[in-house]
């Protein structure tokens, strides 16, 4: 007789896992056809549920003989059932034992056991328990067929189910959260603290250098404005290297902020291709499964095959044929809503598909921009670079040009300052006059009040000739004073005058000289430089010149014969002067092409000069041009950015709401579906092992009446008023008194 236990394991059952992530060969409990149609709509769900992992089980044909734990009740029952095994008896002692032995057999076939799981029922085979007709080796033989099959079914390669991901204790739920309600920390919402740089600007300073020691003796040390004027030019040249450096910081920050952009898109992208490829495998298990129910379909017309073919006019296994009938209806239908959902599921896998391919490319095409923008900016440094090199040789030129401009330019600054002093004392000597004339013409009694110094003068005149022909008595002595006082102070003040006017135009003079001094001696001295090298360079050829005419001369006298009559010292002598003429105008000739190719190279390089001036102002204006292009348009981009990155961050977060949610409502679902399932089973397992006590003990009290007989009444006087202790003693030995005996037992 096989032993039965308990074929579904509960306790085995994953709570939180998603439904793709579920073993193919899981045995799930059967639903009662007994339970009530009209219950709310989440039974209905479980019930349907239940059915369809059923049927996925009687497709199979077995069950599985996975680890289950087996309650005690259970385990008494399969040490019942090995303890009846062994059990033998004697049907010669009772009449008709030899007809129900072999013989006279029932004819019918063996009716094949059900191969859908579940504990068997002992009263569909009761009869043959009885006469002895069951055969325990076909029926042990027919277990390890199914047994067999079972790991046959387990050996067969699986379709890969993805690995449960371990999710943070933090994300856990009461059940935990479904397989796929992970997301990887880079996408989930963190708040961005933008870093607040601060800028330095050297627009608008003005630096002051100290004066030089040497020049604290000259008359211009006291003149601050003059020494500001001068140390102008530093101060723009350093402004402008400032600039250039914090466009360059400026730079090489917005290029690790695009790095920083890059690094963080190709992690996304790697999420999304990791997303997408696991997306295609749960949609390969999709495919799967759908494969595994079509060949269960195939198994169940199979069944209903066999069914129909092996039916039997008994009214229980009719009863129980209908059951299994409506219970593969449920089935089929439960199929056909799962196909259904399997079939969006799919549609809804290439929706996602399809939308993550996308923005893999657009993904793709940001990086793309973002590099080209990238090597675009790198030419730029490269090229800011370069200008910057050019400006420090600019700055180094002028720095040389400076200090020799303020060399030659401090003697004409001291005549400034002693015309200047002249100027003030003319000035002081005008108004000490004024002032003396004033007092006169108070001490007349002359108003001065909004006159000037002419008027003053008339009236003075007008006074005196008043006084002349009012006083004619007065003295001559005193009359050619005054006149002669008066012509001298004309006098004077035409002359303070005059040279006034001439001190402000050799002022102005001075001024201009200054002027065309400053912008013709930098030209002169790079020019000096050149004519000094180029002198050299001719001195040295003179030598060499002078040099190779003495040897020459030399080796000639060495080489005339000795014997030569002696030339007379005058034609000697008048052909050294004209030879020495001859090298003279060469010399004069050498000198004045030098002196031309130097006044051309001279013009040309003041040419050059002023057109590399034009040429870096210009280039100065189209760098602030483009530095202003650029900000705006860094700007522009960065707040467009930000605002995308804002915009995903937000639909991440909504979509990760609703999964929590969704999958807490799954785990609901499913912790009350499990409950349900448990508890039916137990109920089942309970009233299952209490019939099959109340059938062991039925048939252990017909065996010992048919080994034994029924216990006779030997007195027909004894009457029905016994007392309770009496029944009770005839109770324990009617329970005692059963007359089986084991095969092994020696009976005298």
């Amino acid at each position: 007789m096989p032993i039965f236990t308990s074929p579904f394991p509960t306790t085995h059952d994953t709570i939180g896992a998603s439904t793709l992530d579920s073993p193919t060969h899981r045995l799930p409990s059967p639903t009662s056809v007994a339970r009530s149609r009209q219950g709310a709509d989440d039974d209905h769900e479980e019930e349907e549920e239940a059915a369809a992992t059923i049927n996925e089980n009687v497709a199979d044909g077995a069950i599985n003989p996975g680890p289950s734990q087996v309650s005690p009740n259970a385990l008494a029952a399969t040490d019942l059932d090995q303890k009846m095994s062994q059990l033998s008896i004697d049907w010669t002692k009772f009449s008709g034992g030899k007809e129900q032995g072999g013989h006279n057999a029932p004819e019918e076939d063996e009716e094949p056991e059900p191969e859908f799981g579940g504990p068997e029922d002992l009263t569909m085979n009761l009869d043959k328990y009885l006469l002895g007709d069951f055969d325990l080796n076909e029926q042990q033989k027919r277990h390890d067929q199914m047994n067999d099959a079972i790991e046959e079914d387990d050996d067969l390669p699986e379709s890969p189910s993805p690995l449960p991901r371990r999710h943070p204790e933090g994300e856990e739920s009461e059940f935990e959260p479904p397989l796929d309600m992970s997301t990887p920390s880079h996408l989930m919402w963190k708040k961005n603290f933008g870093t607040n740089k601060e800028e330095t600007h050297l627009e608008d300073i003005l630096e002051s250098f100290p004066s030089s020691p040497e020049k604290s003796a000259s008359p211009s040390k006291n003149n601050n404005e003059e020494d500001m004027g001068r140390s102008r030019t530093f101060t723009t040249v350093l402004r402008e290297i400032e600039d250039l450096h914090e466009q360059r910081r400026e730079r090489d920050e917005r290029i690790q902020d695009n790095q920083e952009k890059l690094a963080s898109a190709n992690e996304e992208i790697e999420y999304l291709r990791a997303e997408l490829q696991r997306k295609s495998a749960q949609l390969s298990d999709a495919n799967a499964k759908v494969g595994e129910e079509a060949v269960l379909r195939e198994q169940i017309q199979v069944l209903k095959k066999k069914v129909d073919e092996n039916v039997s006019p008994d009214e229980h296994l009719a009863d129980q044929l209908n059951l299994l009938r409506e219970q593969l209806e449920d089935a089929q239908e439960q199929l056909k809503r799962r196909d259904e959902a399997l079939v969006d599921s799919e549609n809804r896998i290439r929706e996602n598909t399809t939308a993550q391919e996308q923005q893999l490319r657009e993904k793709d095409a940001e990086i793309e921009d973002l590099k080209a923008q990238a090597s675009e900016r790198e030419l730029e440094l490269a090229n800011l670079d370069e200008e910057l090199a050019e400006a420090k040789q600019e700055y180094a030129v002028l720095e040389q040009r400076i200090g020799a401009i303020e060399t030659r330019n401090a003697p004409l600054e001291e005549k400034n300052i002693l015309l200047e002093k002249e100027v003030n004392r003319v000035k002081s000597e005008l108004v000490a006059q004024r002032n003396s004339l004033s007092i006169i013409a108070t001490d007349l009694f002359i108003e001065t009040d909004g006159k000037t110094y002419n008027e003053v003068i008339e009236s003075l005149k007008n006074q005196f000739r008043n006084k002349q022909q009012t006083s004619q008595s007065s003295s001559t002595e005193a009359t050619e004073s005054l006149r002669t006082k008066l012509a001298e102070a004309q006098a004077e003040a035409n002359q303070s005058a005059a040279a006034r006017q001439a001190a402000e135009a050799e002022w102005k003079r001075s001024q201009e000289t200054l002027a065309e001094s400053r912008a013709l001696i930098t030209t002169v001295e790079s020019e000096n430089t050149r004519l000094t090298t180029r002198l050299h360079e001719l001195n040295s050829n003179l030598s060499t010149v002078r040099e190779e005419l003495r040897t020459l001369k030399e080796q000639r006298i060495q080489t005339e014969p000795a014997v030569q009559p002696i030339s007379p010292p005058r034609d000697t002598s008048a052909a050294l002067l004209d030879a020495r003429r001859l090298e003279i105008e060469n010399l004069k000739e050498a000198h004045a092409n030098a002196v031309d190719n130097l006044r051309t190279s001279y013009n040309d390089s003041v040419s050059n000069l002023r057109s590399l001036l034009s040429a870096s102002e210009k280039r100065e204006a189209d760098l602030h041009s483009q530095l202003g292009s650029l900000r705006t348009t860094m700007a522009a981009t960065h707040e467009n950015e930000v605002s995308d990155l804002k915009s995903q961050i937000n639909d991440l977060q909504s979509t990760l709401a609703v999964k929590e949610e969704t999958s807490a409502e799954v785990d609901r679902r499913i912790s009350r579906a499990i409950d349900k399932r448990e508890r039916e089973w137990e109920r089942r397992i309970d009233v299952l092992l209490k019939e099959r006590e109340k059938m062991s003990k039925a048939l252990m009290v017909a065996w010992g009446e048919k080994e034994v007989g029924k216990a006779s009444r030997s007195s027909s006087s004894t009457t029905h008023k016994e007392s309770s202790s009496e029944k009770q003693t005839d109770k324990g030995t009617g329970k005692q008194g059963q007359g089986y005996r084991y095969k092994y037992v020696v009976r005298s």
